[in-house]
């Protein structure tokens, strides 16, 4: 039995090679496919199924506030960290943890890294043991404990070289010095690691309980892991329960917010799991496209594998042994184009993080390895069974009868499979290309987004103020204000502005508590976006004022503080009325603050640009103390060529302050679009390819169909057809099959239009007019396609044909 494989085997790669031609067309079109395939599996198993860096991370939760109208996800009052601690019994350990930034003095440019100060159990919840040293003990925490820190493995490689002897060594945060007693590592290093308190710095977090619990103090963080036999369901029931004790406890703060209780990897991967199945479904649909036209090319092997299987069915030759020939030499293709779509993939592999969104996590992991090499495997076994099963059912129906027939007219058998390829490789096509159509169109709705703000000539830059250098708050104010007017004189500037956090579509901003007279808290509380900035922000940053008058710098007092309100915000607040004018309160009903409304400016998308208006309420107030963090906004002709000039001026100002990016108005755009335009271009390379591919597919049938027609072609054509007809019959042939495709496409992509909908802005899922184009569109390509071959049936010499027969 071995043997006689041995032997199917080599002769089906002697017969490959006397078809170069016919091998490399097979091979080519099944690499592509192959390697797509094996490119996104890469991906999928570095991103979602190589095991997460927390031990039994499945175990790991987050725990956060959460609002049971609006849903939003806010911040852990540490009173209520206390109270999950003392009183639920569904986790094994639980910590709390608060993020920041602090600047790494001891070098010519102060580093600012991503730290955040974190109990005792934190590393216990994660799993997660030192490398080098130790991570923190009880008596780190203790009062009067020399400082100690804990470093990752990438900072401790860039910033200090791998030095084996780093523990002990003494470093200088935000002015104060510590020692490092450990190194860990978890191989996890991107944005959304920081949602579990993953920086690249830790220290002990140092907090006077009582006072924190009085105090309701926000911005913590909590991470716990279940105990033994505790379900996520059972645990937020528990926190629940706590959550309206809290309520009634503290109205004021407490009102309205229940639970959420996230797994590790429902955050940590969560936002990517969606757009790898659309992109899954779209490299399966188009590795079928691919093995429909390697089937092509097997079928039209078919008067030579008839005459073989003729004298094979005469020697005595059985179905099986037939099958197992056909089924070497599709495997020899899958094979070989196994080999090229690996090649094919390290390749791609290697430019998807340079495309894909900030943030995407686990990318650094991409690497054919054996999980991925198992998967070509499989991927080469199936394309290699998909491939031949079409020609091998035909096997039966080829007899001794078969070889003794000269017949090449109209041909009966076979033809039903050619153009049922034809069919499914154009739905297939269909799929994909109006997937990739939908995307586009919502891209350029996004792109046509008003954000709010001018965009052109502008550029924004972020600066970090560390304590250590600017701890006195009347000299961050005399600064700020030093900078602004600096910014602002400089040549062919001509505005300046500070905002005191991060800018629109980076960061969400500040969150202001208010309530209209009248109706004092708890009852009356709101909530809205807040920003805090400069007298010249509003004109350097480009917000349309609609009525009244933006704020000047000098408008600010203790207890009586001017706003600007944007379109949405007033609408919500005062419906058909001028809200200039009207009053605003914050604080407490105890110490109430009077706020006037100065002006409306527009809408800003600083949630994202097609974000809803429900998170479009904004509201502008005059900075008061200066915050660690500020952008500095630029306006002025061609600014995009004045980076180094404004970068010069920051530091001749603050030179002791790390600038965390310079970025100009169409970057910041561009960078909250990059995700959407990811995915999009992704789909757009496998929509173009699944075209080319099915236009070759429609291609090589009716090409094979005219060759194997030939006799009929020249008959009718003897008896009075002339060339116009014969074309027209042959690119009729291949138009009904493209139509009965397109009829199945859209039947399957009406059925598939759900995982695209949460993508889309602007339109539906079944945009007519997305429809109408790419319908023509593949109308046009399948015209093109029949075009050859339609023009060799024209061409036909009745004759000559005639006589050959």
């Amino acid at each position: 039995m071995l043997g006689e494989l041995l032997r199917d085997v080599g002769l089906a790669a002697r017969r490959l090679i006397r078809r170069p031609l016919w091998t490399l067309q097979a091979v080519t079109v099944l690499a592509l496919g192959l390697g797509a395939a094996l490119a996104l599996y890469g991906v999928i198993h570095a991103v979602l199924l190589r095991p997460l860096p927390f031990d039994q991370a499945q175990e790991v939760v987050k725990v956060m506030p959460q609002h049971r109208q609006t849903g939003t996800l806010s911040t852990v009052p540490y009173r209520s960290f206390v109270r999950w601690r003392d009183t639920v019994d569904g986790f094994s350990d639980i910590a709390v943890f608060r993020g920041g930034m602090r600047v790494l003095d001891g070098a010519e440019l102060p580093e600012r890294l991503s730290t955040a100060a974190v109990s005792e159990d934190y590393f216990d919840v994660l799993g997660v043991t030192a490398d080098r040293g130790r991570v923190f003990v009880a008596e780190d925490f203790a009062a009067g404990a020399p400082p100690t820190v804990v470093i990752d493995r990438r900072l401790w490689r860039s910033r200090f070289g791998g030095d084996k002897d780093v523990v002990g060594r003494r470093i200088v945060l935000d002015g104060e010095p510590a020692t490092v007693i450990g190194v860990v590592d978890r191989q996890y290093h991107d944005a959304r690691a920081d949602l579990f308190g993953w920086k690249a710095v830790w220290v002990p977090l140092r907090v006077d309980e009582a006072v924190e619990v009085a105090a309701g103090t926000h911005g913590y963080g909590v991470v716990a892991r279940l105990a033994d036999g505790v379900d996520v369901t059972a645990v937020e029931s528990s926190l629940e329960a706590v959550a309206l004790n809290l309520e009634a406890t503290y109205p004021d703060t407490h009102r309205g917010w229940g639970v959420s209780v996230r797994t590790a990897p429902d955050l940590l991967l969560g936002e990517a799991e969606e757009p790898l199945r659309i992109l899954t479904v779209a490299v399966l649909l188009l590795l079928l496209i691919a093995c429909s036209n390697v089937a092509h090319l097997f079928l039209a092997l078919a008067p030579e594998r008839r005459r073989r299987a003729a004298i094979c069915r005469a020697l005595g030759a059985s179905n099986w042994q037939m099958l197992r020939q056909l089924w070497c030499e599709s495997l020899w293709v899958s094979c070989l184009a196994a080999v090229g779509g690996l090649l094919l993939a390290l390749w791609v592999l290697e430019i998807i993080p340079l495309l894909a969104p900030a943030g995407t996590p686990r990318l650094d992991h991409l690497a054919i390895g054996g999980p991925v090499l198992w998967g070509a495997l499989i991927l080469t076994l199936g394309t290699a069974f998909l491939s031949s099963l079409l020609p091998a059912l035909g096997l039966r129906r080829m007899g001794a009868e078969t070889f003794a027939s000269r017949r090449h007219g109209r041909p009966r058998h076979g033809r039903w499979s050619r153009e049922l390829l034809v069919v499914a490789e154009v739905a297939l096509a269909l799929v994909l290309v109006l997937s990739t159509g939908l995307l586009l169109r919502s891209l350029w709705s996004l792109q046509a987004v008003d954000p709010g703000f001018d965009s052109n000539n502008l550029l924004l830059a972020r600066i970090d103020l560390p304590p250590s250098r600017y701890g006195d708050a009347e000299q961050r104010q005399e600064l700020a204000s030093h900078l602004e007017t600096t910014l602002r004189q400089l040549p062919e500037i001509e505005d300046a502005g500070l905002l005191f956090q991060e800018p629109p579509l980076k960061d969400l901003p500040h969150v202001f508590h208010y309530w209209l007279p009248g109706s004092p808290p708890p009852e009356g509380r709101r909530y809205t976006a807040g920003w805090l900035v400069s007298g010249g922000y509003q004109r350097a940053m480009g917000l349309r004022l609609l009525a009244g008058r933006w704020f000047e710098d000098d408008e600010r007092t203790d207890n009586s503080t001017h706003l600007v309100i944007n379109q949405t915000l007033a609408r919500s607040l005062w419906p058909d009325q001028d809200a200039v004018g009207r009053i605003l309160m914050s604080g407490t009903a105890d110490a109430p603050k009077q706020h006037r409304v100065l002006g409306v400016v527009a809408d800003v998308a600083y949630a994202g640009l097609g974000t809803t208006p429900e998170l479009q309420m904004e509201m502008y107030a005059p900075w008061g103390s200066v915050q660690r963090q500020v952008t500095a906004v630029v306006r002025g002709p061609g600014i995009t060529r004045r980076r180094q000039q404004v970068e010069d001026a920051i530091r001749q100002i603050l030179p002791g302050a790390p600038i965390l990016g310079l970025e100009s108005g169409r970057e910041l755009l561009a960078a909250d679009l990059v995700e959407q335009r990811f995915l999009t271009q992704l789909l757009s390379a496998f929509a173009l390819l699944a075209l080319v591919l099915a236009a070759a597919g429609l291609h090589g049938v009716l090409s094979h169909g005219v060759s194997q027609r030939r006799a009929e072609i020249g008959l009718r054509m003897a008896l009075g057809a002339d060339a116009r007809q014969m074309a027209g019959m042959i690119a009729a042939q291949g138009m009904r099959a493209v139509g009965l495709g397109l009829m199945v496409g859209v039947v399957l992509s009406l059925a598939l239009r759900r995982p695209l909908a949460s993508h889309l802005y602007g339109i539906g899922p079944g945009d007519l007019m997305t429809y109408a184009v790419v319908i023509m569109l593949l109308l046009g390509v399948a015209l093109v396609a029949s075009w050859w071959p339609a023009r060799r049936a024209a061409r036909t010499d009745p004759a000559t044909t005639l006589r050959w027969e």
